[in-house]
C-alpha cells in the first residue's frame, strides 16, 4: 500500500481567491529577491487538520471521521479578514471566526479522528490562510512591514462543505488533489 500525505481544508471562494493573489502581488513586485514560496491561487484554503503521511489503508477511517464531523455542523460564514504573520515564517490572511464556529468544527473532526484512533494534533488550531511561507528569515523585516501593512478589504464567506486533500509535492511546488468532500449538515 502507498503512502499519502493528506489534510482537511476549507475552500475558499474565487473573491477571495482573486483579493489574496492581488494582496501578493503588490508585495512580490516590491521585493523580487525574496526567498519565499508564494501559493498560487488556485492552492488556497484554510487547513482544518493536517494528517501527514498516511497509508492508503488510513484513508477510509480519516474519511469517515470528517463525515461524522461535517453532520455534526451547519453551515456557517467566516470572514477573511487583515494580514498576519507567524514572525518572519508565514504570511497569511486572519480568519474573524467570532462565533467560534471554525473551531468548533475543528473539536468535532479531532473528536471524531480520536474516536477512531487517529493520534491527536499537536499544535492548536489557529485558523488562517497562508499566502506565502519565508524560505530564508535574513532580511525579510521590511517584506513583512509592507505585507502587513497593506490593507485587506475583509470579504465574508459561506462554509459549506470541508474536503479532504492530498498533498503531492513536485518540483513546481505543491499539487492539491481533492479525494473527497464533505458537505456540512450532512
Amino acid at each position: 500500500m502507498g503512502v499519502k500525505r493528506v489534510f482537511l481544508a476549507v475552500d475558499v471562494p474565487a473573491a477571495v481567491r482573486e483579493a489574496a493573489a492581488r494582496h501578493s502581488a503588490g508585495v512580490r513586485r516590491r521585493f523580487p529577491g525574496a526567498r519565499v514560496s508564494w501559493v498560487r491561487a488556485e492552492n488556497l484554503h484554510i487547513t482544518l487538520r493536517f494528517y501527514g503521511e498516511v497509508e492508503e489503508a488510513m484513508l477510509s477511517v480519516i474519511a469517515d471521521a470528517a463525515r461524522l464531523a461535517a453532520a455534526a455542523v451547519e453551515r456557517f460564514s467566516i470572514e477573511v479578514g487583515e494580514p498576519g504573520s507567524f514572525g518572519t515564517k508565514v504570511l497569511f490572511l486572519s480568519i474573524n471566526d467570532d462565533e467560534g464556529k471554525l473551531r468548533h468544527l475543528n473539536a468535532e473532526i479531532e473528536a471524531a479522528s480520536a474516536a477512531a484512533g487517529l493520534k491527536a494534533e499537536r499544535l492548536s488550531f489557529k485558523p488562517h490562510l497562508t499566502l506565502a511561507r519565508i524560505r530564508s528569515g535574513k532580511g525579510v523585516g521590511p517584506l513583512v512591514e509592507a505585507f502587513l501593512g497593506e490593507d485587506f478589504a475583509a470579504i465574508e464567506f459561506e462554509v459549506r462543505e470541508m474536503v479532504l486533500y492530498e498533498s503531492r509535492l513536485s518540483p513546481a511546488g505543491s499539487q492539491y488533489l481533492a479525494i473527497e468532500r464533505f458537505p456540512l449538515g450532512g
